[in-house]
């Protein structure tokens, strides 16, 4: 539905099907997050969202207030949170903050001239200042 209507409002030159893609990339991505923060505000203060129609917001509660969903989730928290590289190494991390790897490859390319090798780029990303030498976790220092 929400397409049809995207369809009738846009144009575009690329394909269809890429154009599709991408919307429905989008549409998932602000669904989420509209989820989450409908879930936040009814775990947090107890207030339904008015704008989430009453029968969602029924199932969705139900499926939060699940003993198993709750275990779920805390399961998945905890694995959000391993250590990979082992006991005390910390969670696994990086330093590219919310830029993607192809706009860190891109500034290191403006700023040495050249494209980083893949081990370049790896250090530049996962050492704390962009330093080379001090490694974020203990799985990084060992992959370099």
């Amino acid at each position: 539905m929400i397409w049809r209507e995207f369809k009738k409002a846009y144009r575009w030159t690329q394909t269809k099907e890429a154009v599709k893609r991408v919307f429905y990339k989008h549409a998932a991505s602000r669904y989420k997050d509209t989820v989450y923060e409908v879930k936040d505000k009814w775990l947090k203060k107890k207030e339904q969202d008015l704008s989430v129609p009453d029968h969602v917001f029924q199932e969705w509660r139900r499926r939060w207030e699940d003993p198993d969903y709750s275990k779920r989730c805390e399961k998945q928290s905890g694995n959000r949170r391993s250590e990979r590289a082992g006991e005390g190494s910390g969670m696994s991390t990086h330093t590219c903050g919310s830029r993607s790897m192809r706009e860190h490859e891109r500034a290191l390319t403006l700023k040495e001239g050249k494209k980083p090798s893949a081990p370049r780029l790896f250090r530049y990303t996962h050492t704390k200042g962009h330093d080379d030498q001090t490694f974020v976790d203990q799985r990084s220092r060992a992959a370099n």
